[in-house]
């Protein structure tokens, strides 16, 4: 009788198993396995009856343990592999987030400057309570010292502030941080002057280059929906701005104060503008009013055209007209009822033991809120650690409109006692502001900027 191999008759004992296969077939298959231990074995492994791993001989058994052994070692090592990439992972996002960081912009950045010849030094941080300045570097050219800021997220290794000095090759007559001016002429330059000096430009025509400077002041904040209109035909040239909302007689005073000292800042920036008209509605009354370069040079006491050429004067005239004390943002546009419509930080950019800081809301002159916070544990909130604030519109006595005048009026706990800090006109559009930064002394008196 010929001799069926092992292999074939184990190749049909899964279809032996499930009845598929011949009555000649399974006579075969029955006659081998009656005669075969090794096949017999395997069959009740299939069918359950005996361990799955039945091993005659020792060489076999060997080779299983050798198997064994080797997948149980791969194993481990696939493991070890996959922890070790997640470690490697994890170690490049800390490395990123805490030791290299990534440039950050100058209007992220406050700080004082100090210049005495060719030598500055800069005392500062960074314009949240999160990130930390890492890394500065410099560059000159014509005695103008511009700074490089790296930032990473603050932690025991890198605090929120800075301290930086450096020798120039000349004299120092600017400092800028990437592209804002911090520092000019012996001033130290507010991130809103350097911003609106960066849209200055020579022709009102240029439509786009006034939308610039309207977005750096904000104005659909201060004044709503509005429109454009140029007069350019010949000169005197103006530009006309119609204001889409009415205006109530309560705040027409108020109203009318902005578009002067809005329309100083416009005619400072923009070289051949010589007039601007804002267009408006007082209940059922149309108005209107226009305020001229003449006009303007008179309030500055100088050529009003200097704004557009020094980043100082333009820095004295916000300061003259009160717009240093307005809090400039992006606008949202929209915002549920009940989600947060503003957000910031206070920043202590102050040498002095701050225990607490504090806040007020005003709204057309009316205490519609007031809120403050200090840290958890009670500790100091030291020089670059800030505070975190979240206004909801019951905060801010219901959703705001164009138009609204609202303030805030911080206060600082320092000793036991409270201390004024100023206040922030804010406009009246919903608009996000990143940082208010804490100033001052408490014998020289406490200061918020933007």
């Amino acid at each position: 009788m010929k001799t069926i191999p092992c292999e074939v008759v184990q190749d049909l004992l899964p279809s032996y198993i499930d009845g598929l296969t011949s009555d000649v077939t399974n006579k075969t298959i029955e006659d081998h396995l009656a005669g075969c231990e090794k096949c017999s074995s395997v069959l009740a492994a299939m069918k359950g009856d005996v361990p799955e791993e039945p091993v005659s001989k020792p060489e076999e058994k060997a080779e299983l343990d050798f198997l064994k052994k080797n997948r149980k070692r791969n194993l481990k090592v696939v493991i070890m592999s996959a922890v070790l990439a997640v470690v490697v992972i994890f170690g490049v996002i800390f490395v990123r987030l805490y030791m290299v960081g990534e440039n950050i912009g100058g209007d992220w950045i406050y700080g004082k400057v100090s210049v005495e010849g060719n030598h500055m030094t800069i005392d500062g941080g960074v314009a949240d309570s999160v990130h930390a300045v890492n890394k500065v570097t410099f560059t000159e050219e014509d005695g103008v010292v511009t700074l490089t800021t790296r930032a990473v997220l603050a932690s025991p290794i890198h605090r929120g502030t800075f301290h930086e000095e450096y020798t120039a090759q000349q004299d120092i007559r600017q400092v800028k941080i990437n592209d804002r001016i911090i520092w000019d002429d012996g001033e130290n330059i507010s991130s809103l002057a350097s911003a609106i000096f960066e849209t200055r430009h020579p022709y009102v025509g240029d439509m786009p280059a006034n939308g610039q400077t309207a977005n750096a002041l904000f104005l659909s904040g201060f004044f709503g929906e509005y429109t454009n209109e140029l007069e350019t035909a010949e000169e005197p040239y103006g530009w006309h701005l119609y204001l889409k909302d009415a205006v109530s007689g309560e705040r027409r005073t108020l109203l009318e104060n902005d578009m002067e000292s809005f329309s100083y800042v416009l005619l400072g920036v923009i070289g051949n503008l010589d007039h601007v008209t804002f267009h408006y509605t007082v209940y059922q009354e149309e108005c209107e009013k226009t305020v001229t370069a003449a006009e303007a040079s008179a309030f500055f006491g100088r050529d009003i055209k200097d704004c557009g050429t020094s980043v100082r004067m333009l820095s004295a005239l916000l300061d003259k007209t009160g717009l240093s004390g307005y809090a400039f943002g992006v606008t949202e546009d929209e915002v549920a009822v009940n989600e947060p419509v503003l957000r910031f930080a206070v920043v202590n950019n102050t040498d002095e033991t701050v225990s607490s800081i504090g806040y007020a809301v005003y709204r057309d002159g009316q205490l519609t809120s007031s809120g403050g916070g200090m840290n958890a544990d009670e500790t100091p909130i030291y020089k670059g650690e800030g505070m975190d604030f979240i206004l909801e519109p019951h905060d801010l006595g219901g959703m705001p409109e164009a138009g609204t005048v609202f303030e805030l009026e911080f206060y600082v706990g320092i000793g036991g006692k409270e201390y004024p800090a100023g206040k922030l006109r804010l406009p009246g559009g919903l608009q996000e502001i990143e940082s208010v930064v804490l100033n001052g002394s408490v014998e020289d008196g406490f200061a918020v900027s933007r």
